[in-house]
């Protein structure tokens, strides 16, 4: 069933933030690497014509009869593809599950106090034809009882009147550190 938070009830899930980071890290080494190795291949076409020409005959069809030819050719395209949906979705699947299943509102029975380590404002991808950057706002709050630092979106009006030492409500799951819901009061 999928949990219906208020508009002042913020959830966080440590697990899904550093996932998402991960993700970041890992699209950002990606690119680095195919761009790297475009400019090595493209340097040495253009500088060593004939070792290029040698070397790309070499190692023609490797790659394409590895992909492309039996056996378990359809298998492997299979897996590339849905490694590479996993890769971007991963993160919001995850959280969507351990928000509305593993981890649900009514789960989280323990009330305590939490306070604000820092603030942060995270500029996201501007979308075809958005004419401001959208802005996700976040707080880091520390756990009631285990004191670790937990990142939570929240909205800009409450954002704005956060400092960092203030406290705010906050509900916890009882075997759980990674997972809170703020409540704005």
């Amino acid at each position: 069933m999928l949990q219906n938070y208020t508009s002042n009830e913020f959830y966080a899930d440590r697990l899904s933030h550093r996932l998402a980071l991960a993700k970041k890290w890992l699209d950002r080494i990606l690119f680095f690497t195919v761009a790297a190795v475009f400019v090595t291949v493209w340097l040495g076409l253009v500088l060593k014509k004939e070792d290029a020409g040698a070397l790309m005959d070499r190692f023609s069809g490797t790659f394409a009869k590895w992909i492309f030819e039996e056996p378990y050719s359809q298998e492997r395209m299979l897996g590339i593809f849905g490694l590479v949906f996993l890769a971007n979705a991963g993160p919001s699947i995850v959280f969507f599950v351990r928000k509305n299943w593993v981890f649900p509102k009514a789960s989280m029975t323990l009330r305590g106090y939490a306070t604000v380590h820092s603030k942060e404002v995270v500029k996201l991808p501007r979308s075809r034809g958005a004419t401001k950057t959208p802005k996700a706002f976040y707080v880091y709050v520390s756990h009631p009882v285990t004191g670790n630092v937990i990142p939570v979106e929240i909205s800009e009006g409450w954002y704005t009147n956060l400092e960092v030492g203030n406290r705010v409500n906050v509900h916890y799951h009882p075997s759980s550190d990674n997972v809170v819901y703020l409540i704005n009061s």
